[in-house]
């Protein structure tokens, strides 16, 4: 996740003092480079733009070029669901957010525009007609739609992560009330009830919709409520703020499991199973990324310090010493899977 990868060093400080040798690698100067020599040229390719420049391709090789079906590169050749025929609203937020972030650190504003231009798909032509977001865009029929006519929460939360970063930078109010609408969607059609638990899908599509997900907190979290709460609107940060709060709080009550300190996936702590978690190292220490920030916004030192002894010990869990890697989560024996995922290490680093 580009996201994570740029900002990876708030974790590890959200956690424990830097050490001698870290602080001597995470320099400004050194994450210009890295921005510079790995980043930029991968974002800034012909290929990568778009084409109107915003709409960015959804999948791309290795080396930066457009995948070509009658010549495909093996690393994405080997995934049979990924087709360049369809765009997808998660990559392309988190696209224009990492260009955002590229203006963020050099001051060019180039990056600014190219991150705007991704910005208006997202607020403009991905809307929807109950005022929140389409996930996919079928090039061939030039039509925005839902996977399978359904709502996810987790792509609606996504496709504000970069609109709320081009806030953060330019407090331009138009594109705080797109933003302020499309949260005013996720409440209406994925919050259940006013204990605040949400639907992973929209309210009513099916029994399953109501079913306990980590990501139906987490990733609003994440994506939007952390970061813009604070600088919202006057008239509605008081609400943004509480929501902020209660997803936080929610967060710890209907997921954490206080022995173990990793988070539920699936509700299972809601329904009374008992047992050790479907959990997994990732979310969980992300999680407690959050309960970090959300509590230093609630002045809650409690919390705070909670979170910062519980993602400690998720830490010392999940790293496997012999394999010398992070590893995803525990087997039923109580031992780490020496199973390795790219979005693990990002998230544990």
């Amino acid at each position: 996740m580009i996201e994570l990868r740029i900002f990876l060093w708030v974790c590890l400080l959200a956690f424990a003092p830097l050490s001698a040798a870290a602080q001597s690698t995470l320099t400004q100067a050194r994450w210009i480079q890295h921005l510079k020599e790995d980043l930029i040229p991968y974002l800034t390719t012909p290929d990568a733009l778009g084409d109107p420049v915003g709409l960015y391709p959804s999948m791309r090789c290795n080396d930066g070029s457009a995948f070509d079906e009658q010549s495909p590169c093996p690393e994405i050749a080997s995934i049979k669901w990924m087709t360049p025929d369809q765009k997808f609203i998660i990559v392309l937020s988190r696209q224009a957010y990492a260009y955002l972030v590229m203006f963020h650190m050099t001051g060019d504003r180039k990056y600014l525009e190219l991150g705007k231009a991704g910005v208006d798909v997202i607020l403009k032509d991905a809307r929807d007609e109950l005022g929140g977001t389409y996930e996919r865009y079928d090039i061939d029929a030039e039509l925005w739609w839902h996977e399978d006519g359904r709502f996810y929460i987790q792509k609606q939360s996504y496709a504000l992560l970069a609109p709320t970063f081009y806030y953060y930078l330019t407090r331009d109010p138009a594109v705080f009330a797109e933003i302020e609408e499309i949260r005013q969607s996720i409440l209406s059609l994925h919050k259940l009830d006013d204990a605040g638990h949400y639907a992973w899908k929209r309210k009513g599509e099916s029994e399953k919709a109501r079913r306990f997900a980590i990501m139906a907190y987490l990733d609003q979290l994440n994506t939007f409520y952390t970061l813009l709460a604070p600088i919202a609107l006057q008239l509605l940060r008081a609400a943004w703020l509480a929501e902020t709060d209660g997803i936080s709080r929610n967060l710890r009550d209907f997921f954490l499991q206080e022995e173990t300190q990793l988070f539920h996936l699936s509700g299972a702590k809601q329904r009374g199973e008992k047992g050790r978690p479907k959990a997994d190292f990732g979310h969980a220490v992300k999680s407690h990324w959050f309960l970090i920030m959300n509590g230093q916004l609630a002045n809650d030192q409690l919390r705070i310090e909670a979170s910062r002894e519980g993602g400690m010990k998720v830490l010392n869990s999940s790293f496997n010493r012999k394999a010398g890697a992070w590893s995803n989560g525990f087997r039923k024996t109580g031992k780490p899977y020496k199973r390795r995922d790219s979005w693990i290490f990002a998230e544990q680093n």
